[in-house]
């Protein structure tokens, strides 16, 4: 099957997301790896690490397609609510 305008089969489609899928999965596991690394410094218990480090990670990523208003504070009074939390 060819996809409109282009010469690429969906096969070769397929197989460049499957590529792009797995190079997006290599670069979040190093950032993962350091944000590990950064709850690691302060908190001895792994699953804590783990959890801190994922909801970091979400925060960061996902804030963004986020839009909600937030009573009388600024995103980044909450952002920094956020922070502060998962720091403690």
């Amino acid at each position: 099957m060819r996809v409109a305008g282009s010469a690429q089969t969906s096969s070769s489609v397929k197989s460049g997301a499957i590529s792009v899928a797995g190079r997006l999965r290599r670069a979040d596991n190093r950032r993962m790896e350091f944000v590990r690394s950064l709850f690691g410094q302060f908190c001895a218990d792994e699953d804590d690490v783990e959890v801190r480090s994922m909801m970091s990670y979400s925060m960061v990523i996902g804030s963004y397609f986020v839009a909600v208003d937030h009573d009388d504070r600024t995103r980044s009074q909450v952002l920094q609510l956020a922070i502060d939390h998962l720091l403690r």
